[in-house]
């Protein structure tokens, strides 16, 4: 017990004792010492704080009989009115008193003339109090009880003093309540703190297992809306989109009504908003609509991801700044989630591309030639470069039992595993056609038209030279189907560009086709090639062309074998273009001998 409560507690155990049992006085400081007595075992036996505040205000009324009292209870820097007795309502709030602070130096009592003098006048003005006494804990004022008119005229010094030891008395126990309810207060927000980093905790984990953003949306919704008792919420994600990315607990009709608008979007402060807060008029619009209160931005640190909407808390609470922070930590654990899932699909989406690159040049191995066939009296030579990984070119030869010779260049529109699909189609079906007796070219490249229209979609098409070169006449038949025009030089001043056909083959059903026939003179010298050779361009953008490649082939024919001057073609080409290619690069040759 504080020494000044002590002492006075003392001083009436002293009075008693010396006192004259005939004086009046006695009897009456005794029954003084009993209301003590009691008062202190009734405020000890007082299991919640406002029934010791009941307690304490009746006490002191029944020693100080007044139709109205007031008593406030310090809330760290402000004043809240714990009970109040003889008021309509509940009586005045405490917001009319000073800071505690501001009341330091306050006497313990104030009574009499001074009462409404200072920085109470606010709070009398309101309540014309009689009495102030002040209710303090080991000097720190606690309470402040304020008490209207006595009914028994002015108050004798002897009252007053007993009233400061009762409020002192109440002010001890009142503070060890209070230190004990704020204890139990941080102790409540420290568990939940605990609670949320648990979750927190767990909800990492399971964002890590997540493979889709709606999993990730699913997750932050149900744990919010458990947590904060909260039965709406949405996710808005595409500034353009004008329904919820995910949306619990509203109707599924509702529409945002114009677009959001990325630039308003990126602006938003990394906090919790209230809808009236939030800086952008169709959110707001949206969430009225949908009864929805606050708003979350997800953000992957400066990149706008999405923002959750969430209703009202169903308990009416407050969200307290801690709740603030932990909503704002919980949508940073989303970005995060959303971030590691778009990556995540980047990288599935990779191997998908990987896997069927690595298919689809095992495709285009399995359709190149393993050789170049042997003619009598002709040499052949070829290659091909692809622009990419896998490229959409092939060629191709076919050796008939009678000596005769089947030969394709192709060009596949579209990369890849789908241009490698339509290679192996057109390569299967050429194979199959030139292997039936008496079927002329005009009628393979018809029916190879026809197939491909009927087994790949309408944008697909490919650009093909097909020729059946007979070694006994030296006669070449061909037909040029929507593709480069070879060059067959068969001296310095007879060149021929191979151009009779029609158009290339997949586009329509019913394309007709027409056949050229050249003689294949001796030392005569055959180019066929892509428009990867001839579209290769120099740095001011000039591309090599028909002239240059026909002067090339010229120089080729003096070249001692083919090989050579497949070798000499292809490098005057990269030379030209300083090594860079634009498509893929492929080319034929054929030179007769004898």
């Amino acid at each position: 017990m504080p020494k000044k409560q002590t002492d006075l507690f003392f001083d009436l155990v002293e009075q008693l004792r010396v006192g004259d049992p005939a004086d009046g006085n006695i009897s009456r400081r005794l029954n003084e010492l009993i209301a003590l007595s009691e008062l202190l075992a009734t405020l000890n036996t007082a299991r919640e704080l406002d029934e010791m505040l009941d307690i304490l205000l009746l006490t002191i009324m029944g020693q100080h009989p007044c139709s109205k009292a007031l008593l406030y209870v310090r809330d760290d820097t402000s004043w809240r009115l714990g009970i109040s007795k003889g008021f309509r309502g509940k009586g005045p709030a405490g917001d009319r008193l000073p800071r505690p602070d501001q009341l330091a130096d306050l006497p313990a009592v104030t009574a009499g003339d001074n009462v409404g003098d200072g920085p109470l006048a606010d709070l009398r003005d309101q309540f014309p109090f009689e009495v102030v006494i002040s209710a303090r804990n080991e000097d720190k004022l606690v309470g402040l009880i304020c008490l209207g008119k006595s009914l028994l005229g002015r108050l004798s010094e002897e009252k007053l003093t007993l009233l400061n030891l009762f409020a002192d008395f109440g002010g001890v126990i009142m503070g060890n309540r209070l230190y004990r309810a704020d204890l139990e207060k941080v102790n409540r927000q420290l568990q939940r703190r605990v609670f949320q980093l648990n979750t927190l905790y767990e909800i990492t984990g399971a964002f890590a297992r997540c493979y889709e953003p709606d999993d990730v949306y699913q997750i932050l919704a149900n744990n919010l809306m458990g947590q904060f008792f909260i039965s709406r919420c949405a996710v808005l994600t595409e500034p353009d989109r004008d329904v919820p990315a995910f949306a619990k607990g509203l109707s599924r009709d509702l529409r945002i009504k114009e677009s959001l608008g990325a630039e308003s979007l990126a602006d938003w402060p990394r906090q919790v908003l209230k809808r009236d807060q939030i800086p952008c008029p169709q959110v707001q619009a949206f969430m009225a609509r949908a009864k929805l209160a606050y708003g979350v931005p997800i953000f992957s640190e400066d990149v706008y991801l999405g923002v959750l909407l969430l209703g009202s808390r169903l308990d009416r609470k407050v969200l307290s700044e801690a709740d603030r922070e932990f909503m704002v930590s919980l949508s940073q654990q989303a970005a995060v989630a959303l971030e590691n899932v778009r990556l995540q699909a980047e990288v599935l989406e990779k191997k998908r591309m990987e896997r069927e690159l690595q298919l689809a040049r095992e495709i285009q191995q399995r359709l190149l030639p393993k050789k170049i066939p042997l003619l009598d009296g002709y040499q052949i030579d070829a290659e091909m470069r692809p622009y990419n990984e896998v490229g959409g070119d092939f060629y191709d030869f076919m050796e008939h039992p009678n000596g005769s010779l089947s030969f394709c260049l192709a060009d596949v529109s579209g990369k890849s595993l789908p241009a490698s699909m339509i290679m192996s189609t057109a390569q299967a079906s050429l194979r199959a056609l030139t292997s039936f007796e008496g079927m002329c070219p005009r009628q393979v490249i018809e029916k190879l038209n026809l197939h491909l229209y009927h087994s790949t979609q309408s944008n697909k098409f490919v650009t093909l030279f097909f020729g059946f070169l007979n070694p006994q006449d030296h006669t070449l038949q061909y037909i040029n189907a929507g593709h480069n025009r070879p060059i067959m030089v068969c001296s310095e001043e007879k060149v021929q560009l191979l151009h009779k056909g029609g158009m290339m083959v997949g586009m329509f059903p019913n394309a007709q086709y027409e056949v050229g026939t050249v003689p294949f003179e001796k030392g005569s010298l055959l180019l066929v090639y892509t428009d990867g050779l001839s579209e290769v361009a120099d740095g001011d953008g000039e591309e090599l062309g028909d002239d240059r490649l026909i002067e090339l082939v010229k120089r080729c024919r003096h070249e001692e074998d083919v090989c050579s001057g497949r070798r000499h073609i292809v490098d005057a080409a990269m030379t030209f273009s300083s090594g860079q290619m634009v498509d893929d690069l492929t080319l034929l040759l054929i030179r007769r001998n004898a």
